[in-house]
């Protein structure tokens, strides 16, 4: 007689507790016993844990900020499984790594690496029967993700390297990676059953939450400083987003939202980890798609700019979750760069501060308004980010953002927001001073379009000559471009 053996056994328990969905021993959190729950979320400060599908937004036991943490051992074919998958096409190609309830039997196209785990087919099968109340088909998406990775030859040999990559964010459907924030911050409120979400933003969020919002039926309020450039109050406008302008900064517009949210029964989708922990946890597919897009090859440095951190932090969270995941060796470095206008976490780092022990910054004075925070509520991870890898933090002048601006666009035909071309404007200096050598492989990050700022763009420009219908002054309209 001959006897299956023992992983057969689990795989045909697992099949036949899918076909009845009341049968098989289930735990507080409706989670089949003996399976770990894909991620949880867990406090930063205590420890305490928190199952995700119950919308925890911060640590019942000290009030502290929460984090999603996947569980790589036990769903660790299933994860990686994900980041080798051809189709869908955007962010949600890895939704198994990001902090939403879905059907996993669901999703198409997975592309089984060579040699990996054949036990990721009974990984989706027991995740398929562990799902608790509703489960939600869909994701609140409008195309955002598999943004293009540009090889900037022209820019490289200007600044004086070999190799440097442009992440362009622009090209997310309302212009900012922001987008990758919301539809997950969205997907989760809707599935939790909100009906309004509120936030904070500088713009990019806020226009960003808005198109989300309309796209899930949802009532969106954004509050934004009264000097939020008028493209971005516009854009958000005209997605439905109910505006409220407030006399003060970002961070103000994010303590008001706090202290009356509860009031009007608002789901809190501010980019901020502090207040929302899922939407912290979309950014992290920029990681994975730069990382895929250099065939699982490691950048040395990845320039981000920060106001809040979040995006620095995102994407080094993912080279961590790659790493733990057997998918590439090594990690990159982070810089941080920030508006020397504003500039509390270069500050921090330059103090070799603790990374708790950020201080704010004064009243901001940058013309990049995406990242004039005064105080970087993720400032903490991204700071934790940058020691960790070895990196650094650097402040630009108002006058490297604006000619770093011009040369991205010229060169490699990037119209970035200036938030964006700080990164570049920190890689120029970089390479200036000697720390980062000709034959270092390079990626910055270009955060946001510069259609949100066109009127700020255009205020260092000459006006084009004019000349009539029939020609008349051409030769000397030529003559101005010939002088330069």
């Amino acid at each position: 007689m001959q006897f299956l053996p023992l992983a057969c056994w689990e795989v045909i328990r697992v099949l036949c507790s899918d076909k009845d969905s009341g049968s098989g021993e289930r735990d507080a959190r409706g989670q089949l016993r003996g399976h770990k729950p894909r991620y949880e979320l867990r406090c930063a400060r205590c420890g305490c844990a928190f199952p995700g599908e119950k919308g925890v937004y911060k640590c019942s036991n000290c009030g502290a900020r929460l984090e999603a943490v996947f569980s790589y051992e036990t769903w660790k074919s299933l994860l990686r499984d994900a980041l080798f998958r051809k189709a869908p096409r955007g962010m949600w190609r890895y939704k198994e790594l990001l902090p939403v309830e879905l059907n996993i039997s669901d999703t198409g196209g997975s592309v089984r690496r060579p040699g990996a785990d054949s036990a990721a087919g009974d990984e989706r099968r027991a995740f398929a029967g562990c799902s608790r109340g509703r489960v939600l088909e869909d994701v609140i998406t409008i195309g955002e993700g598999d943004t293009p990775l540009v090889s900037a030859r022209n820019l490289a040999k200007h600044v004086g390297i070999d190799d440097l990559l442009i992440k362009y964010e622009g090209a997310n459907p309302t212009g900012t990676f922001k987008d990758r924030c919301m539809s997950v911050a969205v997907t989760k409120v809707l599935y939790l059953g909100g009906k309004g979400v509120v936030l904070g933003s500088a713009g990019n969020a806020g226009s960003s939450a808005a198109a989300y919002s309309a796209k899930a039926g949802l009532a969106c309020y954004v509050f934004v400083p009264a000097t939020t450039p008028s493209e971005r109050v516009i854009q958000t406008i005209m997605y439905g987003g109910k505006v409220i302008l407030v006399k003060g900064t970002v961070n103000d517009c994010i303590d008001l939202i706090a202290s009356i949210q509860d009031r009007y029964g608002w789901h809190n989708v501010t980019t901020a980890g502090c207040y929302n922990p899922y939407q912290t946890e979309g950014p992290k597919t920029i990681g994975y798609e730069i990382a895929r897009d250099m065939g699982w090859q490691v950048p040395d440095w990845i320039f981000a700019p920060v106001g809040g951190g979040g995006l620095l932090a995102s994407i080094w969270k993912a080279y961590g979750e790659l790493c733990d995941l057997g998918v590439v060796k090594g990690l990159p470095k982070m810089v941080g760069v920030q508006a020397a206008g504003c500039a509390p976490l270069v500050r921090a780092f330059q103090k070799a501060a603790d990374p708790r022990d950020i201080e704010t910054w004064g009243e901001p004075c940058t013309i990049a308004a995406a990242i004039g925070d005064p105080y970087p509520l993720d400032g903490e991870m991204a700071l934790k980010a940058i020691y960790s890898s070895g990196g650094c933090a650097v402040s630009v002048s108002h006058e490297e953002i604006i000619r770093s601006q011009r040369l991205l666009a010229e060169r490699e035909g990037i119209f970035a927001e200036p938030a964006s071309s700080t990164t570049i404007a920190a890689l120029v200096r970089l390479v200036q001073e000697g720390r980062i050598s000709k034959g270092t492989r390079v990626v910055c990050l270009a955060s946001g379009t510069g259609l949100k700022d066109v009127r700020l763009a255009g205020q260092g420009l000459k006006a084009p000559p004019a000349i009539d219908r029939k020609g008349k002054g051409l030769e000397e309209a030529l003559k101005v471009y010939q002088d330069e």
